[in-house]
């Protein structure tokens, strides 16, 4: 049923909303997920687009009903889960928020001056991260891929999986 009331054929976006009348325990949507994850495995470099959409469907409806969430990477200075921030790629080091990420560049910095006594020309927090990127290998992403997923979060508590 659509929220006025109507009927909906299946398959529309309200069908797919669990109620109350018809909701699935966590284990039957553990194992349905890691069923598409095995189904999508194995079929290789080519992967059905129907069965990733389902599998992202259960992922999300899992992470809404349950608690769950899924970060492809952890933040070296908070520890929270993060699937979009900056890497050191020299130091694999992880920062979800921008002000952490200008901090360990401005350390960075500060560093080197003291070891070569380069100075850098800095008016913004653009600057300061530009020069992370061209000096120290500091740059912006976004994990997007349920392959890059490597902890979950289950009621407030970050897991490696």
């Amino acid at each position: 049923m659509s929220p006025n009331g109507t009927k909906l054929p299946r398959g529309s976006q309200y069908h797919k909303i669990p109620t109350k009348t018809h909701t699935m325990k966590i284990e039957q949507l553990n194992e349905a997920i890691n069923s598409f994850q095995a189904k999508i495995e194995s079929q290789g470099m080519v992967v059905n687009e129907r069965d990733a959409e389902h599998l992202k469907h259960l992922i999300e409806l899992r992470a809404k009903a349950y608690g769950y969430k899924r970060y492809a990477r952890q933040c070296s200075i908070t520890e929270e889960g993060m699937n979009k921030g900056w890497i050191n790629e020299n130091t694999d080091a992880y920062f979800k928020h921008k002000s952490d990420v200008v901090k360990h560049i401005k350390e960075l910095m500060i560093e080197e001056t003291k070891q070569t006594g380069h100075q850098f020309f800095i008016e913004s927090t653009d600057d300061i991260l530009e020069i992370g990127y061209n000096h120290y290998g500091v740059y912006y992403t976004e994990w997007e891929c349920t392959e890059d997923y490597q902890y979950e979060e289950i009621n407030g508590v970050l897991t490696e999986i």
